[in-house]
């Protein structure tokens, strides 16, 4: 005789009126795959249960983000094959979302899962506006104060002061909009290498040729929205990559194997312009690629960022097929984007590009 789920005991109501507290969209999915009956009563009333978590999504994308964000999940989507594919098979799968006009978010399309999906683009874009204007901060009081020493040797330097104002609205949904044209658009560098290119500062639109479809009008803005995000995600690697670095500069310990002191010394001593593209490479991986490193651990970290070195170093093998942000010279591109005298490749302050 077929055991009877301790859940069936429940009536449908009161399993409905307790799926309805999630407020997460993966947590209602966790407890809807925990027992077949709880999975009955779900979709006998999902279209009732997912109402308030579409609702909050309005909210999470305002305007035109939201449909953004859905072209953003979708490139997701994708991810896990592009890294069997070489780099014409990569650009048959990405570029034809890119190059065509956006799909308009619909309700119907909706389910646990992209719903998911599209809460967890929310956490990531809340978690790089939180840290962006404050390192956007120190880098602008920084250079201020460089500049000033310089000007005026003598006089004693004073305390940066903390970013204290919030962000306004808009500034936040601008914001929203340069981290999700980043993380659609960094899905091109399997293929191509156009949004590193120098889009200068005082140029015009028309001074340029951008073969992408974009949901925000400006084209010119949305690429160099795209290049302020790079050099901030770029930074965050290149000062992880740093720590590593300085935690590996001790002698290795005898139980390491050879293999792996092998490894540990190439990555130690790669030179400088391998280092640049080995960290665009990792930015090529995304945001959430970066937050996942910086919750590990010291010994889980590096053994996951050797882990893509050494996957970095395998792709490189063959120039002909590899991702293009791999295997293309970058050197000037990389040096005149994140070390450029232009301030605005430095920093973005929120609203200047978007």
């Amino acid at each position: 005789m077929a055991s009877i789920s301790p859940f069936q005991k429940l009536p449908a109501e009161l399993i409905t009126i307790t799926l309805s507290v999630f407020e997460s969209p993966k947590d209602m999915q966790s407890a809807v795959l925990a027992d077949p009956y709880i999975l009955r009563v779900f979709l006998q009333n999902q279209s009732f249960l997912l109402q308030p978590l579409l609702r909050n999504l309005y909210h999470h994308f305002p305007g035109q983000n939201l449909t953004q964000a859905v072209t953003v999940c979708r490139l997701r989507r994708l991810e896990n094959r592009l890294r069997f594919q070489d780099r014409t098979q990569a650009e048959a799968l990405v570029k034809p979302i890119l190059t065509s006009s956006p799909e308009p978010f619909s309700v119907l399309q909706m389910n646990l899962g992209a719903l998911s999906e599209l809460y967890q683009l929310h956490r990531e874009a809340d978690t790089f506006m939180a840290h962006y204007p404050k390192v956007a901060w120190e880098m602008s009081q920084n250079m201020l104060v460089r500049e000033a020493k310089e000007d005026y040797p003598n006089h004693p330097t004073r305390p940066t002061p903390p970013l204290s104002l919030p962000l306004s609205e808009t500034e936040i949904r601008q914001m929203q909009k340069a981290f999700l044209v980043f993380d659609a658009f960094r899905h091109t560098l399997f293929f191509s290498t156009s949004f590193l290119q120098d889009y200068g500062h005082d140029d015009d639109e028309d001074d340029y040729y951008i073969a992408w479809k974009f949901i925000y009008q400006d084209k010119l803005r949305c690429a160099r929205a795209f290049q302020a995000v790079f050099v901030f995600i770029f930074k965050e690697y290149e000062n992880l990559l740093k720590r590593i670095d300085v935690q590996n500069s001790a002698p290795p310990l005898e139980s390491i194997r050879i293999d792996g002191r092998l490894q540990r010394r190439q990555f130690l001593q790669r030179d400088p312009r391998d280092g640049l593209q080995f960290t665009a490479y990792l930015f090529s991986q995304g945001y959430h690629r970066l937050l996942s490193f910086q919750d590990m651990d010291n010994i889980a970290q590096e053994e996951a960022i050797m882990s893509s070195y050494n996957r970095y170093i395998e792709l490189k093998a063959d120039r002909r097929t590899c991702p293009m942000v791999v295997g293309a010279n970058l050197d000037y591109s990389l040096r005149t984007l994140c070390y450029g005298t232009n301030t605005y490749h430095v920093f973005w302050t929120t609203g200047a590009f978007m």
